[in-house]
C-alpha cells in the first residue's frame, strides 16, 4: 500500500466527504491504494487531462468494519477495495457528473465514456459492466479466491489497524 497526495494529480480530487481510512500516518488530501494500482492512476490523471474532465474520488482501499456511505451496491465481502485494488469515482465533465445516475439514464457524456474504454483497454475493469452495475468503480482484479487476495488482504488490514507506517509515493 502506498500513500498518495491529491495534490500530486491535475485531474483528480478527493470528494469533500472522502473518508479517510483510519490510520495516523494517512493525512488529509491523502488517498491509499495498492502499489499495483499506481501505473492506473497515473494513466487516469493523464487521460482525464487530455479529454477535459475531473475524476473525482469517493472511496479508494476499505477498511474492515467501516461501512462505506453513500455506496451504490451493497459492498462485496471480497471485495477489491479491501486489498487496495479498487476506487470509486465521479467522472466530472464541465459541470455535468457523470455519476451512477448518468450511467443508469444513459446520459453520461461523451468524454466520460471515452475516458471509461480508454481505462478498461488498459486493463481495468468497470463496474458499469458488472451483473448489479456499480458504474463509480474501477479496479484491476486480483482474485478472491487465490492466496494473493488472501495474503494482501491480511497484510493490508492488519497494517491499517495497527497503525502502521504507509508510505507515501512521490
Amino acid at each position: 500500500m502506498l500513500r498518495l497526495r491529491e495534490a500530486t494529480f491535475t485531474n483528480i480530487e478527493l470528494n469533500p466527504n472522502f473518508k479517510l481510512i483510519a490510520n495516523q500516518n494517512v493525512l488529509k488530501g491523502e488517498f491509499v491504494v495498492s502499489a499495483t494500482l499506481i501505473t492506473e492512476i497515473k494513466a487516469m490523471n493523464i487521460e482525464a487531462k487530455k479529454l477535459g474532465l475531473k475524476l473525482v474520488l469517493n472511496q479508494t482501499i476499505r477498511q474492515l468494519g467501516i461501512s462505506p456511505s453513500g455506496a451504490v451496491v451493497t459492498p462485496a465481502k471480497r471485495s477489491q477495495h479491501y486489498i487496495g485494488h479498487a476506487l470509486d469515482l465521479n467522472i466530472v465533465d464541465g459541470s455535468n457528473w457523470n455519476n451512477s445516475t448518468a450511467f443508469k439514464t444513459k446520459s453520461a457524456t461523451t468524454s466520460a465514456v471515452k475516458f471509461i474504454d480508454i481505462m478498461k483497454k488498459r486493463g481495468l475493469r468497470w463496474g458499469g459492466d458488472f451483473t448489479r452495475m456499480d458504474s463509480p468503480h474501477f479496479d484491476k482484479q486480483l482474485s478472491a479466491s487465490t492466496f494473493d487476495y488472501e495474503a494482501k488482504h491480511f497484510f493490508n488490514q492488519s497494517s491499517i489497524a495497527n497503525n502502521q507506517m504507509i508510505p507515501l509515493f512521490i
